[in-house]
């Protein structure tokens, strides 16, 4: 004979009382779930908001000065020698600075607290050290290029900034943050309400609709990952067009407002210090007590390490990113570098060819320069989210090929015709599938990253690119010798043509799969952690 159960020996009333109660503290639950994750969005809101403000002040410090850069050149007597140097050593500067001011921005350290930039538990917060270091750099660049008048003058005005400012990068890093932060908490909240789901067909034995629970929470973290990527790419998409919009502004204000070079410099550093208050603004990442136990015990252990050690192996430590080592990693680094050659070999013929075909100056690669950054502006921050909006991860693999389809005919098609009106619509399409393609690989970088590296491997990232920068010109040059625009020309065709095939037979697989996987092995430590907090 079977024991009654306690739910059979309590009187109907107090039953009654125990199923009202537990309803309540459900909707209380409810309730505070509701709350946290609006402020969350909110905190994400505030934080691209800020970072958008930011980058736009930042860049059109920057670009307001470009139409006073070459006057200054040729009153220094700056040839096509000495450009190039310079050029040279900003990529190689870049390519340094960006590895080492990424991992340096994912550092937790307590040291960097003592700078004002610690989190509400007292940790350091490297990301926003690095935005501060950033600005700092742009400010004195422009501050050494305002009090000197010589090439050995803007020599040392360009080397703060190339090396030290990568507040766009360090940006994107945070609002991954931002964005891991609210699918963390998704992820706890789920895996609350499995362990109830599970707990009730326990107690009612009904196995058929356990199975149908399972199911339906699939289906629903399917759609879950996907709209979580769409969401990403929103907001990297509102960074992107935040940097068109500073292009299309800077030098149109510098061209129009600004009438010397000492006034663009003057004005330069009065935006770069506005920026700073909108970094002072931006939230702070509170991690969940697991990462940030982990994070703690890592910091202090490597504080301890570090204090015996040189400095140099400090550095090295410092700029190292497993996960730059991953198949993933590597798969997106070879996208990215093929993208860059192929844009800095089209470079080498195209602004010979603009000038030879339509007798380009001044105003006609000013008004050029205010279309593509318009373009940009408008495929990242609206073309891109709604593109992507509704596609399944399979459709955003079909649309990078159709983007490399269209970077690769766009670039020919703009090359050959002698109408500039069809010019202006190619190059249209050619910067929306730019922005997109951009939008798409920054968002899904996130995927292969945990918070501690994210930074770190966009640091790597961009300096392939930079790497690319430094290349990309010199086999434009040299495939220029062997025919002026047939071998260019091919070898940009031949780049996305191989990026095409890169994203058509690895993209799914080494992105997405191994993101799934990631996914199941932390929704089962999540469940093992709330577990372990009931048993508490």
């Amino acid at each position: 004979m079977c024991a009654p159960t306690y739910e059979k020996l309590l009187p109907d009333g107090s039953k009654l009382q125990r199923q009202m109660e537990a309803e309540e503290k459900n909707n209380q639950i409810q309730i505070t779930h509701q709350k946290t994750k609006l402020e969350l969005e909110q905190k994400l809101k505030d934080g691209t908001r800020n970072a958008c403000l930011s980058v736009i002040l930042l860049i059109s410090a920057w670009s307001l000065m470009m139409p006073h850069m070459q006057a200054r050149r040729d009153t220094l007597q700056c040839d096509s020698f000495c450009l190039g140097s310079m050029n040279s050593a900003r990529s190689m500067l870049t390519l340094v600075g960006s590895a080492f001011m990424g991992r340096l921005s994912d550092s937790q350290s307590i040291k960097f607290s003592m700078f004002g930039t610690g989190n509400r538990n007292g940790n350091g917060n490297g990301r926003m050290l690095c935005l501060y270091i950033g600005t700092l750099a742009t400010f004195l660049g422009f501050a050494i290029s305002a009090s000197t008048f010589s090439i050995q003058g803007m020599w040392l005005g360009m080397i703060p900034g190339s090396l030290l400012q990568h507040n766009y990068n360090v940006f994107k890093a945070m609002l991954a943050d931002y964005h891991e932060e609210i699918s963390q908490f998704n992820k706890s909240v789920e895996g609350e309400k499995n362990s109830i789901n599970k707990s009730d067909a326990q107690s009612s034995t009904s196995t058929n609709d356990e199975n149908e629970n399972e199911n339906e929470n699939e289906n629903g973290n399917e759609s879950d990952k996907d709209a979580s990527s769409s969401e990403r790419a929103g907001s990297v998409g509102k960074l992107g067009m935040s940097v068109g919009i500073a292009f299309m502004l800077g030098p149109l204000v510098g061209a129009t407002i600004v009438k010397s070079y000492r006034g663009a410099v003057m004005f330069a550093m009065v935006l770069t210090s506005l920026s700073t208050i909108f970094i002072a603004k931006m939230p702070h990442i509170e991690k969940s007590s697991v990462e940030e136990e982990k994070q703690m015990n890592s910091n202090s252990a490597q504080d301890t390490n570090n204090e015996n050690r040189s400095i140099w192996s400090t550095l090295g430590s410092a700029i190292d990113v497993k996960s730059a080592r991953s198949p993933s990693a590597i798969f997106l680094i070879t996208i990215r570098v093929s993208m860059a050659l192929a844009f800095h070999i089209f470079n080498t013929i195209w602004t010979v060819s603009l000038k030879k075909r339509f007798d380009f100056g001044p105003s006609d690669h000013g008004k050029f320069m205010s279309f593509v950054g318009f373009v940009f502006a408008f495929s990242q921050g609206f073309a891109a989210k709604r593109m992507l909006a509704p596609l399944s991860r399979k459709g955003r693999v079909r649309l990078l090929q159709a983007c490399c389809v269209a970077l690769g005919v766009g670039r020919v098609v703009a090359y050959q015709v002698d109408s500039l009106a069809i010019v202006y619509v190619m190059f249209g399409l050619i910067v929306t599938a730019l922005g997109v393609v951009n939008t798409v690989l920054t968002a899904d970088t996130c995927l292969i990253a945990t918070s501690a590296e994210i930074g770190g491997l966009f640091g790597v990232l961009e300096a392939a690119q930079s790497g690319a920068g430094m290349v990309g010109p010199l086999i434009g040059g040299a495939l220029a010798k062997i025919h002026p625009v047939t071998a260019p020309l091919a070898a940009v065709v031949f780049l996305y043509i191989v990026v095409f095939f890169l994203v058509a037979f690895g993209y799914e697989k080494l992105l997405y799969r191994q993101h799934n996987e990631k996914d199941e092995t932390s929704e089962e430590s999540g469940k093992a952690s709330s577990e372990i907090k009931k048993e508490m």
